[in-house]
């Protein structure tokens, strides 16, 4: 990609004009890239040097397919590290929703790159970008018939980001679970604005959130457990991902990433593979008061066992 040319002036002769370099190169074959300046430079050169006096370009590498998200609040349940090393598995934030028809996500397709050419006008070939498709597993989403770069929602409910897509979790919606609305076993979230009354239970493959008190209920989700109040009088909460609380008392949670306490916990059986945070809310009111809590990676309290 560069050619160089070692110059000699004159002693005394007749010296050399650019234009007798060029032909010398062209004779050598280099026909791209040529620095007329450079080579000026080189025949007024009053000492021998070695200078470049041709550069070709370099193929440029093409880019790789891109994905490019077009819901604003989707959720990632990808874990995240926090400045302190830790997983926060936390936040659940509102429930974001789609309807039926709208854009998720678009496929920005590889480009062939550029290609290059040496300095003796010999073409370089690029690399194209990688080429990926939209992932295959996308329950309710599916491609544009019109364009096969986008994905659509094929259902209205909660946009869940998935490796290269977005799946759609449907969202079911109660005032409380009582006996009026008997058990539920649902394919995608369950939202309920009040309470889970004792002796019901959800099952819901996606999340499960809680605006009131989890009061002798059970809970089981393939997501995450968001519970607004507290969970309390042998309540049974179990999630493949995270749990929070406003407080635990006289129950059992597990969670298959971290449970996170806003106040206390008492008399309870907490168990998390990775984090058990009591007191995330307020350090003041943070207890862990009899019960057993078990975790692999942290256990963080203030305060640990009561006053006698």
């Amino acid at each position: 990609l560069t050619a160089w040319v070692d110059f000699v002036p004159a002693f005394g002769g007749k010296g050399l004009s650019p234009e007798e370099v060029l032909v010398a190169l062209e004779a050598a074959g280099v026909v791209f890239g040529i620095d007329p300046s450079a080579v000026a430079l080189l025949c007024q050169s009053p000492a021998p040097q070695r200078l470049a006096v041709a550069a070709g370009k370099a193929a440029e590498r093409g880019e790789d397919t891109r994905f490019e998200l077009l819901v604003s609040e989707s959720r990632d349940r990808t874990p995240r590290v926090d400045a302190h090393g830790l997983i926060d598995f936390r936040e659940l934030g509102d429930i974001p929703t789609v309807t039926a028809g709208q854009p998720l996500m678009r496929r920005i397709p590889p480009t062939a790159g550029m290609a290059g050419c040496t300095v003796r006008g010999a073409p370089l070939d690029p690399v194209p970008g990688r080429d990926e498709p939209f992932s295959t597993d996308l329950p309710g989403a599916r491609v544009a018939d019109d364009d096969p770069d986008l994905l659509l929602a094929a259902v209205n409910g909660q946009p869940v980001r998935l490796g290269n897509g977005v799946m759609v979790e449907q969202v079911l919606r109660v005032a409380n679970v009582d006996v009026k609305t008997g058990n539920i076993s649902f394919d995608g979230t369950v939202h309920v604005g009040g309470e889970v009354l004792p002796g019901m239970k959800i099952h819901a493959t996606g999340d499960i959130v809680v605006a009131g008190v989890v009061d002798a209920g059970e809970l089981e989700a393939g997501g995450d457990i968001h519970i607004g109040g507290g969970i309390i009088a042998q309540a049974r909460v179990r999630a493949a991902g995270s749990v929070e609380a406003r407080f635990v008392e006289n129950a059992h949670v597990y969670a298959g990433t971290t449970i996170t306490v806003d106040d206390m916990a008492l008399q309870s059986d907490l168990q998390a593979i990775n984090q058990i945070i009591v007191g995330a809310k307020s350090a003041g009111r943070g207890r862990l008061v009899g019960g057993s809590a078990r975790a692999m990676l942290l256990i963080q309290v203030p305060v640990i066992g009561a006053a006698t």
